[in-house]
């Protein structure tokens, strides 16, 4: 991604934070919340690159741009801020059947389907707004306290058009993902989760977004944090940057969780319906 790879891909991890709203991919510079961190070395993990998704080289549009850089394959993980699949019960086919329906609702001008498009697919009875419907893994983190998004839900903070643009991304880049392929495959996409992964490091995991300056501090101050927990090595820009955006800096964490499906190291391990539901990776 940054043109300047010294390391295996093997060792290259990239963390992305995602957005279901078709105006955060248009082709503006400052237009969009979507970024990508690359981050090089486990033991030592440094953050080696870091930028929106229009600034991926290429002249396709935006969303095209990333789907190309992951089946490039050019990482070892990639872990992405956004639902993987539905809960279980949702869809009757195969996984690999239920991105190919995804990959195949129309889209009229935007790069993926809507979130009541998607709802309608899984659930007709409930088209469009959907309902409150969560994942064994969401559930996890509803006990802690964190507001998670439901795949089933197209209204206020709904997951669904998070849900349709994640699985229209992984049809289009051909990638296999975990846990529906071994934890060994590489190259390998997962989902994260930036507010749970800061709960289980005590860390502030709302209350940073925004320009107002007690969200820049906290910022700062989670930043700080996490430099110390992980070794993360970063420079004085780059830190500057993560002070400014929260989606950077949910795009780092992303990167950070990823490792522990490298290393084993995951904070909740996958329960009984992860093979149907998916599963959030979150480093201990």
């Amino acid at each position: 991604m940054s043109g300047r790879r010294r390391r295996s891909s093997r060792d290259i991890f990239l963390g992305i934070d995602f957005s279901g709203s078709p105006s955060q991919w248009q082709q503006r510079p400052a237009a969009s919340a979507v970024w990508i961190a690359q981050i090089t070395g486990h033991e030592k993990p440094a953050l080696a690159d870091l930028r929106r998704v229009q600034d991926l080289p290429g002249d396709a549009p935006p969303f095209e741009r990333l789907a190309a850089l992951l089946r490039a394959g050019d990482f070892s993980i990639a872990g992405i801020d956004a639902p993987f699949s539905p809960p279980a019960g949702y869809f009757a086919g195969t996984r690999a059947a239920l991105l190919k329906a995804v990959r195949a609702l129309p889209c009229s001008g935007r790069p993926f389907a809507t979130g009541g498009q998607l709802v309608a697919l899984l659930a007709p009875e409930l088209a469009p707004r959907g309902r409150h419907a969560h994942r064994a893994t969401e559930q996890v983190w509803r006990r802690r306290r964190i507001n998670v998004r439901s795949v089933l839900w197209n209204g206020p903070r709904g997951g669904a058009p998070f849900a349709a643009a994640c699985m229209t991304l992984i049809a289009q880049c051909g990638l296999p993902a975990w846990p529906w392929c071994s934890p060994a495959t590489r190259p390998l996409l997962v989902e994260t989760f930036p507010a749970a992964q800061l709960r289980t490091w005590d860390l502030p995991w709302f209350g940073y977004n925004g320009s107002a300056p007690a969200a820049r501090r906290r910022r700062e101050s989670i930043v700080s944090a996490v430099v110390k927990k992980t070794g993360l090595s970063l420079t004085k820009s780059y830190r500057r940057t993560l002070a400014a955006s929260a989606d950077a800096l949910d795009s780092v964490l992303c990167a950070l969780a990823a490792r522990a499906v490298a290393s084993g190291a995951l904070a909740e391990p996958p329960g009984e319906t992860a093979a149907q539901e998916g599963w959030i990776v979150v480093h201990r």
